[in-house]
């Protein structure tokens, strides 16, 4: 499992913390040009990370974000990177090795 996130340098607290939690590697994406940047800037960056990570099976976001509450970056880095995408999932079940059924 890698963990991804843009934002300041103090963001690898969480990513520390994240790795504490059994996650194989941490990406911090982190540059001042950043600050401020909306949604779809946002959308934009992490989808060319995930591109530089590459060979990807399943992407996770939250919800939304405390700063803009705005749930679209998810689905942006899924339009970017031309995948399916749900939101708004309450749970997540394995059904096989390669199907993974969301429920809403």
């Amino acid at each position: 499992m890698i963990l991804l996130t843009m934002g300041p340098d103090s963001y690898t607290t969480s990513l520390r913390d994240g790795m504490a939690m059994g996650a194989d590697r941490a990406v911090l994406v982190s540059s001042r040009e950043f600050g401020g940047a909306d949604t779809l800037a946002t959308g934009y960056t992490l989808a060319k990370a995930i591109e530089a990570i590459g060979n990807v099976d399943l992407i996770l976001f939250g919800s939304q974000s405390v700063d803009a509450d705005t749930g679209q970056v998810g689905p942006i880095v899924a339009e970017f990177l031309k995948l399916p995408q749900v939101t708004f999932a309450e749970t997540l079940e394995l059904s096989s090795e390669t199907t993974i059924v969301a429920k809403r």
